[in-house]
């Protein structure tokens, strides 16, 4: 249903508009459900893009997307999805490991660019949510985590490459989140991280996960409580850092898609 999620999209950049005083955009996490006639209709609408593979880049291409507002994720992504990512000049490879970001330094060297790159940091909290869609905890396969200085480590690292732009950081904390709180704690750790290496972030992303109700009985959850706690924490945090406000980027999925159809089997 178009309606629906055109009335989604509005409702977070109003909110965006209310809250958040810098520039601001939303990436739809194509992983919740991607096809042609879908990708068609949200590159109209003016969203960004979360894709995973070099399928979701070629059909985010034919539907119309502009690159600068699209994002290649995923822990193990192939020399041909990142040399697809750089050919196209996306808006940012997330980068999840060490080893993926000096791959990615090779490659930009061997094709002669600039890779653009969020770092996607762990903040090693445990949420409230079902342990299968949890992805920030201590033991996540995702990013690189801050306790053990990993991810102070790839900062540094992309800061004194040539061949590397790192625009942002990332984290994203699961799905099915009901509580705000949990950003607000993150936010803060991933700005800390950012001040103690001497960083100032021009993008910051904390993801999406968002919870939507399944069923009768679950609890309304106001997405305009996660915006405002999010919007909060980086203006609180470039108060303190004396930054300037950077482009907040939420990756909402499921909540952008979820009431909009039902799946049949």
């Amino acid at each position: 249903d178009g309606a629906t999620i055109q009335h989604q999209v509005s409702t977070l950049r109003s909110l965006f508009k209310k809250y958040y005083p810098g520039e601001a955009a939303i990436a739809y996490a194509s992983k919740v459900y991607f096809s042609y006639q879908m990708a068609r209709k949200l590159a109209v609408l003016g969203v960004g893009l979360d894709v995973i593979s070099q399928t979701e880049l070629r059909l985010a291409q034919k539907a119309g997307f502009s690159a600068d507002g699209v994002h290649l994720h995923g822990n193990n992504k192939s020399e041909a999805e990142i040399k697809a990512a750089l050919t196209w000049g996306v808006q940012a490879i997330v980068i999840d490991s060490m080893q993926e970001l000096r791959l990615v330094e090779a490659l930009a060297e061997e094709m002669d660019q600039i890779a653009r790159i969020w770092l996607r940091v762990t903040p090693g909290l445990g949420l409230h949510t079902h342990p299968h869609i949890q992805t920030s905890h201590s033991d996540s396969k995702f990013g690189l985590y801050i306790q053990n200085g990993e991810a102070a480590e790839a900062i540094q690292y992309a800061l004194k490459s040539d061949c590397l732009h790192l625009t942002g950081l990332h984290m994203h904390l699961g799905s099915q989140i009901f509580e705000a709180e949990p950003y607000r704690i993150a936010i803060e750790m991933m700005c800390n991280l950012a001040a103690e290496n001497n960083y100032i972030p021009e993008e910051l992303s904390p993801g999406g996960g968002w919870g939507v109700r399944y069923t009768p009985e679950d609890a309304v959850n106001e997405v305009e409580t996660w915006v405002q706690t999010v919007s909060g924490a980086i203006q609180e945090a470039c108060v303190r850092h004396d930054w300037p406000y950077p482009k907040l980027v939420l990756e909402p999925g499921r909540w952008l898609a979820g009431r909009a159809g039902v799946a049949v089997y």
